[in-house]
């Protein structure tokens, strides 16, 4: 809303003290120049005094923002330039990486791609070193967000170059960084752990992937830029990339017309699922049967990638008829899930952990989900070790206090989405004591969830929530990773009571019979997609698995063989 924040600085610059008045007009040039309106931004630099030695940087970069605008290509590179070598105090990296930036800019226009690759490259390498000294999430989050584009043209200009493995590693540099953060930390490991999660600081590289990856397992990572998705496939025997011609806005509107027609239980979910399949899946060359861990990125988080399908004849197949999926975040957050879990094993951690599952919380009669109460009881028969809670039972007070305490965590209830907030997103459990019963996802940042494999939310829209710049998932799956689970089970859109109560009775099947939790999902989709009248992707491909792939389970004693 660049004309609106003219507005407003024309007013401060008319209010300012003469202090902060050098601000103000730089900030009023700045907004000018986005305004397109490069003429004004040069009158505002002309009408202004020499700024205070504090503001020189500041200026130089609006100076150098304004030359490039107007084609002065040598006077903008010798300002950024200026900028980035001349940066000093304790603002020395800011000022340098925006210096950076800059000069990538300007060598782009000029055509020396090559130069301005290295430039971009050089100013994300500049962003850790202002990362590390932020202690907040939110500043974190938000300063990742504000380098995004710097990350898009150095990852771009790579992978023109023919760099596969060095825009990998940007693109992992890019994404999700706070919330691999705190899953790594969380993370206690042996030697050789440390030294990959050492060197994933600054993101996971292709070696580090490969190296972690089994035969029949693949890494398929997207990224969006404006006019193309890139994607990587990796394996422990190469990596391969492709560039797809899908931009950023139209695939947006792809994912949502896929989406909508998934919803709506439309017939032409078949053909838009084929068309996504054919611009995004098609030319991987995907091998037949292998363990997909899908990394999305942007809109592509909100694509249920089982659901897409290799044609629309009759012997086209579903994805995850193809293939055991699994997503994650980033490569990085996978691989740090997974160390949690050989670290577990390592400690002598049990193989048959505690069930704990809530279902059907008593809130209001209107609410009611007898299915949810039925498909945690007959989950519970296959866990001798379990602790069952429904209706009024089923609160928040219990949940705080027994959730820690878990290795299966299940929770069968409503679930509410707050798309302005996503960690105002609630869980509805049932009231007690004056409490409301509604578990906020900012509450279960406060859980310690190290001793939890797998939480499952057989809620509606549980994994949705808002990608925030630096693709930052904000909502439940955020806040589950952060408390320590190593795998989630969450829903793209409201689920259907008794199509759910299938599929998790099938998946936790597969999982007490020692299936990993890739394969007892692909199982648990392919029997609900197999009953006729749940064959429409709506009933059976609402699931996400995310998080640890490989997660098992031995069979407990007197595991009911039915259900298997």
């Amino acid at each position: 809303q660049a004309s609106t924040a003219v507005e407003h600085y024309r007013r401060a610059e008319a209010i300012a003290s003469d202090k902060y008045r050098p601000l103000v007009q730089i900030s009023l040039a700045n907004a000018l120049l986005l305004d397109k309106q490069p003429a004004a931004a040069r009158a505002v630099y002309r009408a202004m005094p020499a700024p205070p030695s504090a503001l020189q940087l500041a200026y130089k970069r609006g100076i150098g923002n304004l030359s490039l605008a107007e084609g002065d290509h040598a006077q903008a590179l010798r300002l950024f330039g200026d900028v980035a070598a001349q940066a000093a105090g304790s603002d020395a990296a800011y000022h340098r990486l925006w210096g950076q930036d800059g000069v990538g800019r300007t060598l782009l226009a000029m055509g020396r791609r090559d130069a301005a690759r290295q430039a971009f490259a050089d100013a994300a390498a500049t962003s850790e070193a202002i990362r590390s000294r932020f202690r907040s999430e939110e500043f974190k989050s938000g300063l990742f967000g504000d380098v995004q584009q710097v990350f898009d043209r150095a990852i771009d200009l790579a992978f023109e170059s023919g760099d596969v493995e060095g825009a990998w590693l940007l693109s992992e540099q890019s994404r999700s960084r706070a919330l691999l953060d705190v899953v790594r930390d969380r993370v206690v490991a042996g030697a050789a752990a440390a030294a990959d999660n050492a060197a994933s600081l600054r993101g996971v590289g292709a070696a580090v992937a490969r190296r972690h990856l089994r035969e029949g397992e693949a890494i398929v990572a997207f990224h969006t830029l404006d006019d193309s998705v890139l994607a990587w496939v990796v394996r422990a025997d190469g990596v391969q990339g492709a560039r797809l011609p899908l931009g950023r806005a139209a695939l947006a509107l792809a994912v949502d017309a896929f989406r909508q027609s998934v919803f709506n239980r439309k017939p032409a979910v078949t053909a838009l699922g084929a068309g996504l399949y054919t611009q995004l899946l098609a030319p991987l060359a995907l091998r037949d049967g292998e363990q997909l861990l899908i990394v999305p990125h942007d809109s592509l988080h909100y694509l249920p990638f089982q659901a897409l399908r290799d044609g629309a004849g009759s012997g086209a197949r579903y994805l995850i008829e193809r293939h055991p999926l699994a997503f994650a975040p980033s490569a990085g957050i996978a691989l740090a899930l997974g160390q949690r879990r050989v670290a577990a094993d390592h400690a002598g951690a049990s193989s048959a952990p505690r069930l704990v599952a809530f279902g059907n919380p008593g809130t209001d009669a209107q609410l009611a989900l007898p299915d949810a109460e039925r498909e945690v009881k007959l989950i519970g028969d296959l866990f001798p070790n379990n602790s069952i809670f429904t209706q009024a039972a089923a609160s928040k007070q219990q949940f705080r206090q027994i959730a820690p305490s878990a290795g299966i965590l299940h929770v069968a209830a409503h679930a509410e989405v707050d798309v302005v907030d996503p960690l105002q997103s609630r869980i509805l459990l049932a009231p007690a004591d004056g409490d409301s019963g509604f578990l906020a996802a900012r509450e279960v940042y406060g859980l310690n969830l190290e001793r939890v494999s797998l939480v499952t939310l057989s809620a509606c829209e549980s994994g949705l929530g808002r990608i925030a710049r630096g693709d930052e998932i904000m909502g439940f799956t955020r806040s589950f990773l952060s408390a320590g689970a190593a795998s989630l089970l969450v829903s793209l859109w409201p689920v259907a009571d008794d199509s759910t109560e299938l599929l998790m009775t099938t998946l936790y099947g597969r999982l007490a019979a020692g299936g990993t939790a890739a394969q007892a999902m692909q199982a648990a989709q392919i029997t609900v997609m197999r009953r006729p009248r749940f064959a429409h992707p709506f009933f059976w491909a609402a699931f996400d698995l995310v998080g640890d792939w490989r997660m098992t389970l031995a069979p407990p004693a007197g595991a009911r063989k039915a259900a298997l």
